[in-house]
């Protein structure tokens, strides 16, 4: 982790570098401001930098005015798995925006220094976003245990299991344990449309970046991300309750 943090303001400031004058000065137009915003790159948040989809990491960078008297930050997200490192994009952020984003990075990257395999093996290294696009890193979960359905639009046992996992989602948000929704391996707009039924919060992963073996998939994982039931398929005729008490779950 502490090469990634190096690597990743390399890359920042090398980025920076490319757009500013001799002074280190990257100048920005503004929409509708009459003076251009002239910042100086100050340093990447440690603490944010985690690993995310794609071999990328993320993370927040602080800037400072030419002056000295404003901040301003950023959230970044950089590629170093190939010869070419590069920021692949950068975000601005609002003050209340940026509080927000270092308190959920933080955690996140505190989860994946600490991550640890389970009997099953560990859940991979990705980041996916719900429809409103809030990501969330996978392997990160704030409770003991988490389950994560992976389901799929053309599956016809997942439309079958859809008023299960419904109920399982219910069930299990009553006993503290919570549940994440992924909607993928199909066409965008399928994936959209079908993630409306588990709710707001439902991740999407059209480009099947999680490669599971089987849907509908039931995976229940602790919090260092490791897998400790690994399940493909849904049980017909059982009430959620039951359900989870298969997964190892209240």
């Amino acid at each position: 982790m502490d090469a990634a943090r190096v690597n990743f303001d390399t890359v920042m400031r090398n980025y920076v570098s490319s757009r500013a004058d001799a002074d280190d000065v990257w100048t920005l137009k503004q929409k509708g401001a009459t003076k251009p915003l002239k910042l100086r790159y100050e340093k990447i948040e440690e603490d944010t930098v985690h690993p995310a989809a794609g071999g990328r990491w993320r993370g927040i960078a602080d800037f400072k005015t030419v002056d000295g008297k404003k901040r301003y930050f950023a959230e970044a997200s950089v590629s170093t798995s190939d010869d070419l490192w590069d920021v692949k994009s950068l975000r601005w952020l609002g003050k209340e925006q940026a509080m927000d984003l270092r308190a959920e990075f933080a955690r996140v990257a505190k989860s994946a220094v600490s991550r640890k395999a389970g009997p099953h093996g560990a859940l991979p290294d990705i980041s996916l976003s719900d429809a409103a696009g809030k990501t969330t890193y996978l392997p990160d979960c704030a409770k003991p245990k988490c389950l994560t359905v992976y389901v799929a639009p053309w599956c016809p046992a997942c439309s079958n299991a859809t008023a299960t996992i419904q109920g399982l989602q219910s069930h299990l948000a009553a006993q503290g344990v919570p549940v994440r929704v992924i909607v993928g391996r199909d066409e965008e707009s399928k994936v959209r449309a079908y993630a409306k039924d588990f709710g707001e919060k439902t991740l999407l992963d059209p480009d099947a970046q999680w490669e599971v073996k089987g849907v509908p998939h039931f995976t229940v994982s602790d919090d260092l991300g490791g897998i400790v039931t690994d399940e493909a398929g849904a049980w017909s005729g059982i009430s959620p309750a039951e359900f989870a008490s298969r997964l190892g779950l209240p």
